[in-house]
């Protein structure tokens, strides 16, 4: 079976003179298309081989070894190599940038116990509270409904008890009569002592529905009336924040997740050396001068920061005396401290 060559192009001839193929014409366009074909298949074969691209690189930049060029390029590698060596072997100091807040180290959280709606605020945005005072007033029909019916219930089966227990003074019961009533008195007193258990959980939900100050400072949410009064909470949503501003303040701040490594290594070493790992930070109120503070903790998980995206919270602790001004959620820039590293 003959084979058939595969075509992979086709040659165009035009003849001009006349439009019949004369056996001369024919001759020279096969001499053409032999030739053609030599170099077709020439230029795949050398096109095919291995790694042609980077043969082809190298033998276009051969030229800059040669002549007049040979001077540039050793000067130039030569200053390549320089920069890499001072890159591994030049140190600097390898500070670590993260951003956080000033706040009052004693600040509370006041938060929901129980699901109602705000009838009244009494607490306003930065003014003096003392530990109980009442910040908020809540109302809940569910809880009032719910402990007026135990009440009733309990009622009731007081009045069952003490009915049951006149029968005692009967005259004439028999042995069997008095046991069956002594058997109703221990059910009706099982009943009582449950719905008092009951109704001491409900007291402390009334209780409950004043929302009161977890310690003494001042009121750090912004409008808390506007915020708070005539909407429905649930249990644990967070209303309010009561901060010390008289006491110690720190900064917050929320590091990176990358940075994290070098930081744990940093107060590791720190800590082993029993030395504390030094920060530097900017207020936003104050960026012309820059203070000095020590981390005094570092949280072992990761959140999530609305704005910094993944980040462990690093505790700074500060003077609060050097500040010129101490306002809860300052924002600050921070610098930790890492050593020495190699520029690179």
């Amino acid at each position: 079976k003959q084979t058939v060559p595969e075509v992979v192009g086709a040659l165009g001839v035009e003849n001009i003179e006349d439009n019949r193929v004369n056996p001369a014409m024919r001759q020279r366009v096969d001499v053409v298309v032999q030739h053609s074909s030599s170099a077709l298949a020439n230029a795949e074969e050398h096109n095919s081989l291995f790694l042609m691209p980077v043969w082809r690189a190298i033998g276009k930049a051969k030229w800059i070894m040669q002549g007049r060029t040979l001077p540039k390029t050793i000067a130039i590698t030569s200053a390549i190599v320089a920069l890499i060596l001072a890159l591994i072997i030049v140190r600097a100091d390898f500070d670590l940038k993260g951003d956080g807040e000033l706040q009052p180290q004693d600040r509370r959280e006041v938060y929901a116990q129980v699901d109602g709606l705000v009838t009244k605020v009494e607490a306003e945005h930065l003014k003096n509270v003392k530990e109980g005072d009442v910040l908020a007033t809540l109302q809940s029909t569910e809880i009032d409904a719910e402990y007026e019916r135990l009440l009733g219930e309990r009622e009731t089966v007081q009045e069952q008890f003490d009915a049951e227990d006149r029968k005692l003074l009967q005259r004439g019961l028999t042995d069997e009569e008095e046991t069956q009533i002594q058997g109703n008195l221990d059910g009706f007193i099982a009943q009582i002592s449950s719905l008092n258990k009951q109704i001491t959980i409900y007291q402390e939900k009334l209780a409950n529905l004043e929302v009161l100050s977890p310690m003494d400072g001042i009121l750090l949410t912004w409008k808390p009336k506007d915020q708070l009064e005539r909407r429905p909470v649930k249990t644990g949503q967070k209303l309010m924040t009561v901060v010390n501003p008289d006491g110690p303040w720190e900064i917050e701040v929320f590091m990176s997740e990358s940075r994290m490594g070098h930081v744990n290594r940093s107060w590791n070493k720190a800590e082993e050396e029993k030395e504390p790992l030094k920060v530097t930070y900017i207020l936003a109120t104050d960026p012309g001068k820059e203070f000095e503070g020590d981390v005094v903790e570092i949280h072992g998980a990761a959140d999530v920061h609305e704005d910094e995206g993944n980040t462990v919270k690093i505790r700074i602790r500060i003077n609060k005396d050097e500040l010129p001004e101490l306002r809860p959620g300052t924002g600050v820039t921070t610098k930790v401290h890492c050593g020495r590293r190699s520029i690179g």
